[in-house]
This record gives C-alpha cells, sequence and structure tokens, in this order.
C-alpha cells in the first residue's frame, strides 16, 4: 500500500482487490461464532482442521463477531482470526466470511470496527476473506430508529469494506426481510426445516440482490432431524439419535413415535435446492449449524459427541454423521461446489 499525504492528513489507499474469477458456488457453515469457539476449548488449528480439511471439506465459513464488548480488539479474537486467515491461505478455495454485530448509533463502536478491518487489511494474506457484512446494528439492543438512519449505516460500513478490497455483503433475514435494502447484496436467511413448510420459503433467494441463501434457525430445532418429543409445538431434533436428518414427505413436520421410517434426509433436501438455484443467486451457500444452534440435541440441550476436529463438542458443524450425509451427497453430484481442499 502506499501513503499520500494531502491538506486533510494523511491517506492511505489500499491495492485494488484481485480481479473477480467466475462466480464461486462455496458452500459452508453459518452462526460459527469465534468467542464461542474460544470458550468451548478449540484452537484456530482444531478450527481450521476439523471445518476445513475433513469431508464435506468446506470452502467457507461465516464467523460472527457479536461486539456488544470489546470483541473487535480483544487479542485472543484477533489471533484465532489471524491464524485461520494464514492457513486458509494455503488452500485457494477457501473463502472465510464475516458477519459482524455492533451498536450501530456508538461512534466508538465504529473507531473499534475500524481498527480491526485496518487490522485484517494490514495482513499479506487478507485477501483470503471473501466477504463481510452485518446481521445486526443495535441501538440500546434494538434497532434504528427509522430506516433512513439504518440504510446510513449500511452504506457506511459498506464504504469501509470494499474501501479495502472486500465484498460487502448482509445476512438478510430478521430486521432486514425478504427484499428490504435492494441497493445492497444479501446473503437471504430461510428458517426451513422449523419455520418453513417443504417448499423451503426460499422465493426471495432468487432476487437480484441475493448472492446466496443461510438455512436454519439459530435456536432451537434447527437440524437434524425430527425426534419424537414435541418442543413448543414442533418436534425436537436429535444429533444423538438421528444424526442425518430426516423429515415426513410433505408438509410441516409433526411429532412422531418413529421418526426415520419413510422421511427424506433433511440435508438433502437443502443441498439438492442449493444446486437448484441459478449461479448468481448460490455464490454462497451457508447451513446454520454453530454455536448459536447447539439447543437442538434430544431433551437436553449440550450433549457432547466426539466431532471431526476431534474435541467433544455440541456443534453441529462437527458432527461426523451429519457432515459425511453432506459428503455423500456431495460425491453423487460432483461439480456442483467448489470443495476448498481438495
Amino acid at each position: 500500500m502506499t501513503t499520500i499525504t494531502a491538506q486533510v492528513g494523511p491517506i492511505t489507499v489500499y491495492a485494488p482487490p484481485p480481479p473477480p474469477g467466475p462466480l464461486a458456488r462455496r458452500f459452508g457453515f453459518d452462526y460459527i461464532g469465534i468467542g464461542g469457539l474460544i470458550v468451548r476449548g478449540y484452537t484456530a488449528n482444531q478450527f481450521f482442521d476439523g471445518m476445513f480439511l475433513t469431508p464435506p471439506y468446506p470452502s467457507t465459513v461465516n464467523l460472527h463477531i457479536s461486539a456488544q464488548g470489546t470483541e473487535f480488539s480483544q487479542t485472543n479474537m484477533r489471533n484465532f482470526m489471524a491464524t485461520l486467515m494464514s492457513r486458509a491461505s494455503a488452500y485457494p478455495n477457501i473463502k472465510l466470511g464475516l458477519n459482524l454485530g455492533f451498536n450501530g448509533q456508538n461512534e466508538q463502536k465504529w473507531a473499534e470496527l475500524d481498527s480491526y478491518l485496518t487490522f485484517l487489511r494490514a495482513r499479506p494474506d487478507w485477501a483470503t476473506i471473501g466477504r463481510i457484512g452485518v446481521f445486526e446494528f443495535w441501538y440500546n439492543l434494538s434497532e434504528f430508529p427509522n430506516s433512513t438512519t439504518e440504510r446510513a449505516a449500511l452504506a457506511r460500513m459498506q464504504a469501509m469494506v470494499e474501501g479495502r478490497g472486500w465484498q460487502f455483503i448482509g445476512n438478510a433475514g430478521g430486521r432486514y426481510g425478504s427484499g428490504g435494502y435492494t441497493e445492497f447484496s444479501w446473503i437471504r436467511g430461510s428458517n426451513y426445516p422449523d419455520g418453513d413448510t417443504q417448499n423451503l420459503g426460499w422465493g426471495d433467494s432468487r432476487l437480484s440482490n441475493s448472492v446466496g441463501v443461510s438455512v436454519g434457525t439459530d435456536g432451537h430445532k434447527i437440524f437434524p432431524s425430527p425426534g419424537c418429543n414435541s418442543f413448543n409445538g414442533f418436534p425436537e431434533w436429535s444429533v444423538v439419535a438421528l444424526p442425518l436428518g430426516f423429515l415426513p414427505p410433505a408438509g410441516t413436520p409433526g411429532t412422531f413415535s418413529a421418526c426415520r421410517e419413510n422421511f427424506p434426509p433433511t440435508i438433502r433436501q437443502v443441498l439438492s435446492s442449493f444446486r437448484d438455484n441459478p449461479l448468481a443467486n448460490r455464490q454462497w451457500n451457508y447451513i446454520t449449524a454453530g454455536n448459536n444452534a447447539a439447543d437442538h440435541l434430544d431433551s437436553s440441550p449440550f450433549i457432547n459427541f466426539i466431532g471431526a476436529s476431534g474435541r467433544s463438542t455440541y456443534f453441529l458443524w462437527d458432527h461426523p454423521g451429519f457432515r459425511g450425509e453432506m459428503n455423500n451427497w456431495i460425491n453423487e453430484n460432483p461439480g456442483v461446489f467448489l470443495q476448498g481442499a481438495i
């Protein structure tokens, strides 16, 4: 980079990003909180090896930072990300995603974000980050008072991200809904299989400003399969009993005494839907299976298993059976996705 001096003071001019190649068709896991990984005892290398270097070899991950405290400036958070970037630099198909949440009406938070982005951009492996977006602006833990101020905040963040050479792509869903703020690119959200029926509720995933989709709720009843108990009127999900994910052939899942017989695997439905989206709308394909999706195990949350990372964990992205079924589908559908490590 070059520093030039003007009357207003020094201005840093960054080199332009690499020229764009063909539209990527990456897939991976969403709602992977860096802070949650650290709390659970994952090292960055353990996470990288378990996430990317075991089947189905994802080519992206959507890492979340909820900066309600000093997360942008914490040394352990920065070191974790730096290690992932260093490791990813050896695998050209792997692109890391960052999804950020902070109080957009707090100037101190904007300053912390600027410092964090500057830290990442100064690294030689900065281009291993494929996209940066926002999943929430908080104002006293609520939303902006009106769309004008929120739009301005989105544009401000977009300028900070794109000015450093990254793509700015937000996570739609919740506050941002299916079609709001059409001047920005979005990864659409689907609450399937909890909130949406068998059609996946993905009509908005093909809008012109949609470049991908993230499937699954960020709490109870996400993946992989309906169990035999009811939670708020819906089945619970059981990694222990049915790791592959099974649903009834049509309609909203009910409560079943036997859940596996004649039920198609949930994950196969989701991957097939990724495949069938137009190429422009499936550049980033995510499955919510991170820290916020841990409350899905039988009748009690946080039942541990030995993950692909080798750790005792309850994070679904690390479940060998779930990952194995994804890998089987990918092997049966060659050429659909770029796989990161192979």
